[in-house]
């Protein structure tokens, strides 16, 4: 049976014994009668059996063509003749010395006897008149015959129309005269259709299930089309996975290189290579080939569509003809042109029929097909990410990976990146991120590098940092905060008290960290008469508790009244802001923490506000405290209790 395609060869071999065997049986009984009906007995029995008989020989015959080009395969291997003559000689005399070919025949030779021993039955009839039912049996197995024919005729056409002429010069040598005329005139026909001229035939049931086989082929198409662009990307996401964590390993590559990293390594190379690697090979096998496969099947079905559209043209053109023969009343030229009629029509409808009974067959089954190629496509996403899984809750487990030590190592680096004047800056104003805090705030403004804001015009700033610099935490440090709250109002009376107030009279943007933004007209507090470096062109100023550099040109000194008067309402604002500082809010929305430093707060709550900024002076974040936690909230999310 391995050898030997059993399916194919014998066909449904069964379905004829079972039939023939009913038929037997009812042959015996309807002989056993000794009346002078027997003959109409006989012709009972192929009358209930018919139907069952065209259906299983019709099909027995048409598949009988491919037993014999596998008999004649069979011929040439010894080894399966040996299997077949074996075969034989297990069942003893059953088969005499009938061979395999003869067998395989005897049905084809059979049911076309049928007619003939059915018009001898009524040939030999003493009462032709009381025969009635054997006529109707015998003008029944004559369409049983006819149409077993006409299936046979029909799979022979099919055949005849679905081979395609390789290479053009085998199309170039089967160019004639006959084809050219042929193509004119459906090209013609066409025409004088599509203007109204003529009629033509339309069939609902086959524009239908052509329309349907038409849309599952776009359909396969597109499916593997995008599975097609999915592998490349999966492919390519893959190989940066890898190359990713081959850099990793390479930057960390040593005699001993940590335990983490070959462990991390390692994982990731199993899933980027080998995970990767079947689940690539699985579609291709399940998915892209089978479809690839099934695509090339599809230009049979195609040509045979394309050619029961052209002799549609032809019977519609031979129709045509033959009415406008009828018109001339001559007999020759209407019997001639009634025959080519009938030959065209006989093509056209063999294959109309052959392709509205096998079209949505293998619509349905192309559906099927592709439901489980994509059943399959999912099956090998599903058991990919099964696996992957697996390593990456292994490789989360990574100390380095750990959220704590992620989240330490962001601040400490955010914090550091954010004294480098030449580096963007991670906290801009219009970044709705809070920056870190420092316990050094004050002198560091005091201590800034005037250098750095001068060179700002080359296109290059940059500033003193000292690598110990301290991280200030807000949540966990609220006597440093309210100590430096205090320290800072303190520190802007004293020097509002003891140094000089100026106008500035210009306005002067800041172009670096160590300047200072101010407008025409606004109050400053000079602090000091020069840069660090005795530079007297650029002063440092304090306006609203933020220091910074200005040149000196843009200011005017205040009088000594003018400038009690300002230090005692400075005074003033200062305890006011202190005092609204530490006011109660509610909460109106909802705010969720996102970023280090901030605070997670529900609508409805009361906070405490502990700083109206943050530590770039950014109005637009508040420090608050609630069930003893700190941290950051945008001031438009809070509303005073005071408020109505």
């Amino acid at each position: 049976e391995e050898a030997v395609n059993v399916n194919v060869l014998f066909g449904n071999l069964d379905e004829i014994l079972v039939v023939s065997q009913k038929l037997l049986l009812a042959l015996k009984n309807a002989c056993c009668d000794i009346s002078d009906q027997v003959s109409n007995k006989i012709a009972a029995c192929f009358l209930a059996l018919s139907m069952e008989m065209k259906e299983c020989y019709a099909t027995y015959c048409h598949n009988y063509d491919d037993v014999q080009n596998l008999l004649e395969k069979f011929e040439e291997e010894p080894d399966i003749q040996q299997k077949i003559s074996k075969a034989f000689l297990l069942e003893g005399n059953n088969f005499g010395s009938i061979s395999l070919s003869s067998m395989l025949i005897k049905p084809v030779q059979r049911v076309l006897k049928y007619p003939l021993l059915l018009n001898e039955l009524l040939k030999n009839s003493l009462d032709s008149e009381s025969n009635c039912d054997l006529k109707l049996a015998l003008n029944t197995m004559n369409d049983v015959a006819t149409a077993i024919n006409e299936f046979k005729r029909r799979k022979d056409l099919v055949l005849k129309y679905r081979e395609t002429v390789p290479g053009i010069s085998k199309k170039v040598q089967k160019l004639n005269w006959h084809s050219v005329a042929k193509k004119s005139s459906r090209i013609n026909q066409r025409i004088t259709q599509f203007t109204g001229l003529n009629s033509h035939t339309v069939d609902q049931k086959f524009i239908y299930e052509e329309k349907r086989f038409r849309t599952i082929e776009k359909m396969i198409k597109l499916v593997l089309k995008n599975v097609n662009q999915y592998v490349e990307i999966f492919k390519d996401n893959s190989f940066s996975e890898l190359q990713c964590a081959e850099s990793l390993r390479q930057f960390h590559d040593s005699p001993n290189p940590p335990d983490e990293i070959v462990k991390y390594y390692g994982r990731i190379y199993m899933i980027a290579e080998q995970y990767s690697s079947q689940m690539v090979s699985f579609i291709l096998q399940h998915v892209q080939e089978p479809l690839n496969q099934l695509l090339q099947m599809f230009h049979g079905p195609f040509r045979l569509i394309q050619k029961r559209n052209d002799k549609c043209l032809d019977f519609d053109r031979a129709a045509n003809k033959a009415a406008r023969a009828k018109d001339t009343k001559e007999k020759d030229k209407i019997m001639q042109t009634q025959d080519e009629l009938n030959v065209i029509k006989n093509v056209y409808i063999a294959l109309n029929t052959q392709l509205l009974e096998e079209l949505p067959i293998l619509s349905d089954k192309c559906s099927v097909f592709l439901q489980y190629c994509l059943s399959s496509f999912v099956e090998a996403y599903n058991r990919y990410f099964r696996k992957c899984c697996v390593q990456i809750n292994e490789v989360a487990k990574l100390p380095f990976l750990s959220k704590d030590t992620d989240t330490d190592f962001f601040m400490k680096a955010s914090e550091q990146l954010s004294n480098l004047m030449f580096t963007p800056s991670l906290n801009g104003k219009e970044n709705s991120k809070k920056p870190f805090l420092s316990t050094n705030f004050m002198n560091d403004h005091e201590d800034v590098n005037h250098n750095s804001a001068l060179s700002s015009d080359n296109g290059f700033n940059c500033s003193s940092f000292s690598d110990t610099s301290t991280l200030y935490d807000p949540i966990d440090q609220t006597t440093s905060l309210n100590s430096f709250l205090y320290e800072t109002q303190t520190t802007a009376s004293e020097s509002i008290a003891e140094n000089p107030i100026c106008i500035v009279k210009y306005d002067f943007t800041a172009e670096c960290d160590a300047e200072i933004t101010v407008q025409e007209g606004t109050l400053v507090n000079v602090c000091r008469m020069c840069d660090s470096k005795g530079n007297s062109d650029w002063w440092l100023v304090e306006q609203g508790g933020v220091k910074g550099y200005i040149p000196h040109t843009f200011l005017i000194m205040k009088s000594a009244n003018e400038k009690h008067l300002i230090c005692k309402t400075q005074s003033e604002n200062l305890r006011n802001d202190q005092h609204d500082e530490n006011a109660t809010f509610k909460v109106e929305y909802n705010f969720q923490a996102i970023n280090p430093g901030e605070l997670t707060v529900n609508e409805g709550q009361t906070v405490r506000v502990l700083r109206k900024h943050d530590s770039k002076r950014n109005n637009e974040w508040w420090l608050v405290e609630y069930d003893g936690k700190q941290g950051f909230v945008p001031q438009d999310y809070l509303k005073s209790i005071n408020e109505p």
